[in-house]
C-alpha cells in the first residue's frame, strides 16, 4: 500500500504549525482504491521555517471487559484530532488484545453485558510505567476492567504519577473506581456511574450528579456518568491538552478544497 507512517506524522506536525493554510485530501485515483498515494494527504507549509509541534501523546489503560464504546470512540476520535493514543493493559504487550463488553440496560434492575470487539493494543504498559513523563494526558476508559485493573499496583502508580505531573485526566463510568482506589479524588469534585457513587464519597470525593449526557471539570480531572457523555468529555480533554478545532465555513462554499482541516495543537 506504499503507507510511510514517518511521512505522514511529519506532514501531520507541518500541519499542526499553520492550520490556517488550505492542504487538499487528494481523492484515490485509478481502479485500485487502495493503490499507492490513494488517500494520501498533501500539506502546503507556508515557510520552510514553520516550525514543528509535536502531537499530543496520551496513555489509555483498558483492560478485559472493558466498555467496547468507553474504548474504541475516545481512540478513535481523539486519532482524528491528531493525538496519538498509547493504548495499554498490565500484563500485555503492544499487538496482544482485549475483549472489550457492550453494557446496556434491557429492562433488568442493571445493565446487562453481551460480547464487544478484540481491540489491539497500541502500546508496552512496561514502558509506560517506566517513562509516566512522555504522556501529555491519562484516560481512563470504564466497563468492568477497572474492578481488577484497580488491584495493580503500576497502575495505581500511574496514576498518581499523572497527577503529580499535573497532567490532565479524564475517566468515565467505572473508570473512576482506578482514581478511588489510587486515593487522588479526596477533595475533587467528580461525576461517574451512580453505583460508584459511594466509593468517591468514601476516598474523599464529592459526587456530583448529572445528566449521563454532561462533564464534570475541576481543574485538570473531568469525568463523565457513561458513554453518552462522551462529546462533553471529550471536548473537555481536548481542550485540556491544547488541541483547538475552529470552526470555518464549509470547504465548497469557502472555496476551498474538501478535505481543509483546521486543527491546532498549542504547546
Amino acid at each position: 500500500m506504499g503507507f510511510d507512517r514517518q511521512r505522514i506524522v511529519r506532514l501531520a506536525c507541518e500541519m499542526l504549525a499553520d492550520p490556517s493554510v488550505a492542504r487538499e485530501v487528494h481523492s484515490p485515483t485509478g481502479d485500485d482504491p487502495f493503490a499507492s498515494g490513494a488517500h494520501a494527504a498533501s500539506f502546503a507549509s507556508p515557510t520552510p521555517e514553520a516550525s514543528l509541534v509535536p502531537a499530543p501523546r496520551v496513555l489509555m489503560l483498558v483492560g478485559d471487559f472493558a466498555e467496547d464504546y468507553e474504548v474504541m470512540v475516545p481512540y478513535q476520535a481523539l486519532g482524528m484530532l491528531s493525538v496519538d493514543v498509547d493504548v495499554v493493559c498490565p500484563c500485555k504487550a503492544c499487538g496482544d488484545t482485549i475483549k472489550t463488553a457492550v453494557h446496556d440496560f434491557l429492562g433488568d434492575q442493571t445493565y446487562a453485558e453481551a460480547p464487544g470487539h478484540r481491540f489491539a493494543l497500541t502500546a508496552s504498559f512496561a514502558e509506560a510505567v517506566a517513562q509516566p513523563s512522555r504522556y501529555d494526558g491519562l484516560y481512563l476508559a470504564g466497563g468492568r476492567a477497572p474492578e481488577y485493573l484497580r488491584l495493580n499496583k503500576d497502575v495505581l502508580a500511574l496514576v498518581r504519577a499523572a497527577f503529580a505531573l499535573g497532567l490532565p485526566v479524564a475517566a468515565i463510568c467505572h473508570g473512576i473506581q482506578v482514581l478511588t482506589a489510587a486515593d487522588v479524588v479526596r477533595g475533587r469534585k467528580l461525576t461517574c456511574y451512580a453505583a460508584v457513587a459511594p466509593e468517591v464519597r468514601a476516598a474523599g470525593g464529592t459526587y456530583v450528579k448529572v445528566a449521563p449526557t454532561e462533564t464534570v471539570r475541576d481543574g485538570m480531572l473531568v469525568t463523565s456518568p457513561a458513554w453518552p457523555g462522551h462529546q462533553t468529555l471529550l471536548a473537555e480533554f481536548a481542550n485540556l491538552l491544547g488541541v483547538r478545532v475552529t470552526r470555518e465555513a464549509p470547504a465548497r462554499a469557502a472555496g476551498m478544497p474538501v478535505g481543509t482541516l483546521a486543527i491546532r495543537t498549542t504547546p
